[in-house]
């Protein structure tokens, strides 16, 4: 449906003095620190990966060295897709429109700023979309699953078992989790967390626990660590 003049009524008043335009602000570019970003020009795109092998065992002297193999991993296929949205506005619109710079100049950024957060939604429903059972990654899991399955055997959890609320206990049992990560094979992964994303509705306890001089809800003299926060 295009813009006319029933849509812009206060723009043909004589009398207005103002025409405020909403739409046009946004928090800026957020999804790349959570999202790996590339290009393509192709219609779709697929990953895949192997383990490297497991844990070297014992040899005696003179008995031949063991051998081992890697394992394949899932391959995942991404599909692009195309996303777009325009406007259009009737001649009379225009021609009768007394406010047409406030009115219809700011369309073009107001457009912009939906596309950006389009992509901002979109990304976030990667977490927002985290434990439901139909919102799936390669492995066929959630992504906050305690049982992603590895290449060699057994599983992971990406999440606790008992979900707890953000706090100091919360955070230090989360980092001391990432730090014990496995590979496919059982062999420790060099992880630490670089990056605490909470809901706005929880961002002053994130302030307080990684802002904060001191150990939050104690007179303890703590060291404020160093990641990077987002309210999203």
């Amino acid at each position: 449906m295009a813009i006319n003049r029933a849509t812009i009524v206060d723009a043909l008043d004589a009398n207005l003095n103002e025409m405020f335009q909403d739409g046009l602000e946004s928090w800026g570019e957020e999804y790349s620190k959570f999202c790996n970003v590339g290009t393509s020009d192709k219609q779709s795109e697929i990953d895949s990966y192997e383990s490297g092998f497991g844990a070297m065992p014992k040899k005696t002297e003179g008995s031949p060295a063991s051998y081992d193999t890697i394992y394949p991993g899932i391959k995942k296929t991404y599909t692009h897709i195309t996303y777009a949205l325009g406007y259009e506005i009737t001649e009379e619109a225009i021609e009768d429109n007394l406010k047409t710079p406030e009115t219809f100049n700011k369309l073009p950024s107001a457009l912009v700023r939906s596309g950006t957060e389009t992509v901002e939604i979109t990304a976030a429903n990667i977490f927002n979309n985290g434990f439901s059972s139909s919102y799936t990654g390669f492995d066929g899991k959630a992504l906050f699953a305690t049982d992603h399955p590895t290449l060699g055997g057994g599983t992971q959890a990406n999440t606790p078992t008992i979900q707890a609320d953000l706090s100091v206990s919360s955070l230090t049992a989360g980092l001391t989790a990432i730090e014990k990560y496995v590979d496919e094979r059982g062999l420790s992964l060099p992880t630490k967390a670089v990056l605490l994303m909470v809901p706005v509705d929880s961002w002053n306890i994130a302030e307080e626990l990684l802002g904060s001089e001191y150990k939050p809800l104690t007179s303890n003299i703590g060291a404020v660590m160093n990641m990077e926060k987002m309210w999203n």
